[in-house]
């Protein structure tokens, strides 16, 4: 990913945007869903880490901007403030709490760690880790690696092992109600057209999203009726897919510009990070669904 990226850019100033999408079972009925964009918080700069603490507050990271590096911020309906936690990070990508229990990737150091009360209880080595996520009560999954990357399945003591190979620029990952896990990958070098797969609990492939040609996905997140949102950053696009892999709705190119990061609330909603109304935001995103009844010809 470009510094460029990080430049202001001057939004649309809409409220919401979609493809529509007719449901086949009705005839007099036209439905059309939206995704709708609420802006939460103004942020100093585009964010690769987002957290939530407690639904109004967010821990937020940016990997390559000078105005976040080497720290993980604290936002909170008043101001900005630093996070004791920033003692241990040098170069931070993805952020995960849990209850206080705060797991963070160092992309500059190679290393994943858990802290909680300014203290380290865990750490893994891992090759350019960039994302993390809980696996289950006691483990994590977390994306790593370049052009040949994969993701590692991290258990208690430091013990890290790979889960899945062969990802091309492996970003994000997200998993749903079944265990079954979505990853989004950047492409060959970042420059080839990415993807955005499903595996299940063996690492085997389930589907891949093919009704879209993605150019740079990297946040993803799934909302509580495993629908997939997908940050495209490289199209400056959003989008929403069904469980089977179809597509619900997406935002016009640069209504949201260079989304990145997502993940889900403290309530479940999908919040992510981007350049809205001309700043950099953290965003909550939701699906609209309007009835229009038409007359019978």
């Amino acid at each position: 990913m470009l510094n460029s990226k990080y430049l202001p850019f001057l939004c649309l100033l809409a409220l919401s945007c979609s493809v529509k999408k007719q449901d086949s079972n009705l005839l007099n009925d036209e439905k059309e869903t939206t995704i709708n964009v609420q802006a939460i918080k103004k942020i100093d700069s585009a964010v690769h880490g987002l957290a939530p603490i407690d639904g109004v507050s967010y821990l937020v990271s940016d990997t390559y901007s000078p105005i976040v590096q080497d720290r993980i911020v604290e936002i909170v309906p008043e101001s900005n403030i630093r996070l004791s936690v920033n003692n241990f990070i040098q170069q931070p990508g993805g952020i995960l709490n849990q209850q206080g229990l705060i797991t963070t990737t160092d992309i500059g150091r190679n290393l994943i760690q858990s802290v909680q009360n300014e203290t380290i209880v865990d750490s893994w080595d891992v090759f350019v880790p960039w994302n993390v996520i809980a696996y289950d009560s006691n483990r994590l999954l977390a994306t790593y690696g370049l052009s040949n990357g994969g993701i590692a399945l991290l258990q208690p003591g430091g013990q890290a092992q790979i889960f899945i190979s062969g990802l091309q620029n492996p970003f994000d990952l997200a998993r749903d109600s079944r265990g079954n896990i979505w990853v989004s990958e950047q492409g060959l070098n970042g420059q080839s057209p990415g993807r955005v797969t499903q595996y299940n609990v063996n690492g085997e492939i389930l589907q891949r999203i093919t009704e879209v040609v993605f150019q740079n996905p990297e946040g993803i997140a799934l909302d509580g009726s495993d629908n997939l949102y997908v940050a495209d950053t490289g199209a400056s696009i959003v989008y929403a897919f069904n469980p089977e892999g179809g597509l619900i709705a997406q935002t016009e190119a640069n209504f949201v510009h260079l989304p990145i990061m997502m993940t889900n609330d403290i309530d479940g909603s999908i919040i992510g990070t981007g350049v809205f109304e001309g700043n950099n935001q953290v965003l909550r995103y939701s699906l609209v669904t309007d009835s229009e009844t038409k007359e019978s010809d």
